[in-house]
């Protein structure tokens, strides 16, 4: 959690999202930046 925070203070926004093989939503593998 602190690398989104550092993130958003640099104004990059991270979207996590499911992808192919995971677990579901609860246990995301992908970052989306």
């Amino acid at each position: 959690k602190s690398y989104e925070k550092v993130c958003e203070m640099c104004h990059i926004s991270l979207n996590k999202s499911a992808i192919f093989g995971d677990n579901g939503a609860v246990s995301p593998g992908g970052v989306r930046i």
